[in-house]
């Protein structure tokens, strides 16, 4: 059995903030984890990150919004910031790249799974949380008219590092509202699911405060595990502990969607 995976997003999905020396985020960590469990993984999509080695192909756009109906206040904010780079325009275009002949869609890579995490941005723009619920709600549902043989993970997305924000500011204030707007994505997966969607929620967010209240992992540090780098440390993407928690909370949903499909039970 072959499973054809699209994983599409924005940064976290292309995996920024990533190791030099493992470079990849959650999706090398993926491959690593499931292995041959589901038979072959074939990563599709019109990019390219990861180590030599690895299935390196991904759908992940860094600044990537849920879609382009929404509008940033001016000032701090690219008020066309999502119309110039969102999800949902670009199903007809993945590579983002028009006019050249190319217009790769969704159809395009027919994805057996789609791995999506967004809202990120949206959030970090003001958005709220209802508004990107609601806007997520859409595009999930337009995806799954697209490519409707096509299981569709949508994932909570991850929580952004206190610790390097400053308190009473525009950003800590916008990220305030990641914890709500999680909470909705379930609502919305619940809902569409109901209406005989293929589609299942995966709770990264959760993921990672487990692992946090546990003991197990320390948000902080790994999301600044680049001090050299980057002094300052990093709000919004994970290091290697934070990826690979993430990748885990993936493969767990692929196995329990793909497994007895593989094992011949189904």
């Amino acid at each position: 059995m072959t499973i054809r995976i699209m994983a599409l997003g924005d940064s976290i999905t292309q995996a920024a903030n990533e190791t030099p020396s493992d470079p990849g985020g959650y999706r090398n960590d993926l491959q690593r984890i499931l292995g041959s469990k589901l038979g072959t993984l074939e990563f599709v999509g019109p990019f390219e990150d990861g180590p030599s080695g690895s299935d390196r192909s991904h759908a992940g756009i860094p600044g990537n919004f849920i879609d382009g109906s929404y509008r940033p206040p001016a000032g701090d904010y690219d008020p066309n910031g999502a119309v110039n780079n969102n999800i949902f325009d670009r199903l007809s275009d993945l590579d983002g790249i028009s006019n050249n002949g190319s217009n790769l869609s969704i159809e395009s890579y027919q994805p057996d799974a789609i791995l999506l995490m967004i809202g990120t941005n949206d959030i970090g723009n003001k958005d709220t949380p209802a508004n990107a619920a609601n806007r997520l709600k859409n595009l999930v549902n337009t995806i799954t008219e697209r490519v409707p043989d096509a299981r569709i993970f949508v994932a909570s997305i991850v929580p952004f590092n206190r610790a390097g924000v400053d308190q009473g500011t525009d950003q800590a204030r916008n990220y305030q509202n990641v914890d709500p707007y999680n909470t909705r994505i379930p609502v919305v997966v619940n809902e569409l699911a109901q209406q005989g969607k293929q589609v299942t929620f995966v709770d990264v967010s959760g993921a990672i405060k487990a692992a946090e209240a546990n003991g197990t992992y320390n948000l902080a540090a790994d999301y600044n595990h680049k001090p050299a780098i980057d002094p300052n440390g990093d709000v919004l993407h994970p290091g290697p502990a934070g990826y690979a928690i993430v990748a885990q909370a993936w493969a767990t949903a692929l196995e329990k969607a793909y497994r007895s499909q593989h094992l011949g039970l189904e």
